[in-house]
């Protein structure tokens, strides 16, 4: 990362700005979901739970382990080109690995009608819900249409912000996501307080040392 100095005014995306939120790297979570995949020995067809834009990284790591194409909608597609995405792992034809828009294509109730739909193809479907909100792999559904929920998200978890705002110094904070119940102060002093190294670590020691030997000079 190359950063300018005297940062004046730093926009914080706080989706996320909460302790609690300390989700795995990315590939990790996609690594699992490939798992998943191969494990599976029936015919399959697989389901990502997605919005308009987002969790492209997600998929688009399945598809390069697992040699799929992904197939998306007409509309979808023209945001992957906008999005100047690899579209050679992206296809309007059909394939076993499709992205959907969560809560409108996605339901496990809605899977299993589809499922009766399309039993001369397919045996079982696997929706993989990639979603911050999750703090494990959990799974829900029946072994016929199984949903996977996965601790993943493309914003910044509580520990991004904290190392961003180390690596920034911005003069000013201005947190982006705030919720009614929500103090913007709050959640600013809560980041800026987890920067400072923790009693007990080499760092903190590092810098009380740096302290004292400066106050000698």
């Amino acid at each position: 990362f190359v950063f300018a100095e005297n940062i004046d005014t730093l926009f914080l995306d706080t989706t996320y700005c909460d302790p609690q939120y300390t989700f795995p790297d990315r590939v990790s979570v996609s690594n699992e979901a490939v798992k998943i995949i191969k494990k599976t020995k029936e015919k399959t067809l697989y389901v990502v739970g997605t919005y308009l834009i987002g969790k492209e990284i997600f998929v688009e790591e399945i598809a390069r382990q697992t040699g799929k194409k992904i197939c998306v909608n007409e509309q979808k597609m023209v945001t992957i080109q906008l999005s100047q995405r690899d579209l050679s792992l992206y296809t309007l034809e059909k394939t076993d690995l499709e992205m959907r828009n969560s809560g409108i294509e996605v339901s496990l109730s809605g899977l299993n009608v589809e499922l009766d739909q399309i039993k001369d193809k397919f045996q079982r479907i696997v929706l993989f819900t990639p979603t911050g909100w999750a703090k494990k792999l959990v799974s829900k559904g029946s072994f016929d249409v199984k949903e996977y929920q996965l601790p993943y998200s493309e914003h910044s978890n509580f520990n991004e912000l904290v190392d961003c705002v180390k690596c920034v110094k911005a003069t000013h904070i201005v947190p982006t996501v705030v919720n009614p119940d929500q103090d913007p102060k709050q959640l600013i002093d809560l980041i800026i307080t987890n920067t400072k190294p923790k009693v007990g670590t080499l760092e903190y020691a590092f810098q009380r040392a740096r302290r004292r030997s400066s106050e000698q000079l």
